[in-house]
């Protein structure tokens, strides 16, 4: 009988350190999954912040353009835009200190980057073409002479 009570004991020890050995292992497995996860929530909340971020970005930059609806500027075209008129703009440009090439009559790259470098610096419209208002601050007519 105590041969069998010694075999009992010696089983239920077996048994007990195996399931704390279970369990040590369920809790590291826990622990592990739960590092994870916590990994995980941290980079979503991170993704979050990045995306709230870009839309304010988005959201001011619809409120500016909401804001500011379409400008019209009357620019120098084919009808108002003679030869003559473009060396002028481009001799005024060079009297103002800004390098508009090759003075020749022509809009090539240069002239274009000599107007908007005039257009920034007296705070006129920055854009592609030569406006009115670029032409009036230059001391040039906007009006073609008939």
């Amino acid at each position: 009988m105590i041969k069998k009570q010694q075999v009992v004991m010696a089983t239920l020890i077996g048994i007990f350190s195996m399931m704390s050995g279970c369990q040590t292992t369920n809790e590291k497995v826990s622990n592990n999954v739960a590092s994870e996860l916590n990994k995980r929530a941290v980079a979503l909340d991170l993704r979050e912040a990045e995306l709230n971020e870009k839309a304010q970005m988005l959201n001011a930059q619809q409120a500016d353009f909401l804001e500011g609806g379409v400008n019209w500027h009357s620019i120098l075209c084919e009808s108002n835009g003679s030869t003559d008129r473009i060396i002028a703009v481009q001799e005024a440009l060079k009297a103002e200190g800004f390098n508009p090439g090759r003075i020749d009559g022509f809009i090539g790259k240069s002239t274009m980057r000599a107007v908007n470098q005039f257009q920034e610096a007296k705070g006129l419209p920055v854009d592609n073409y030569i406006n009115i208002e670029t032409l009036k601050a230059l001391g040039i007519s906007a009006v073609s002479a008939q």
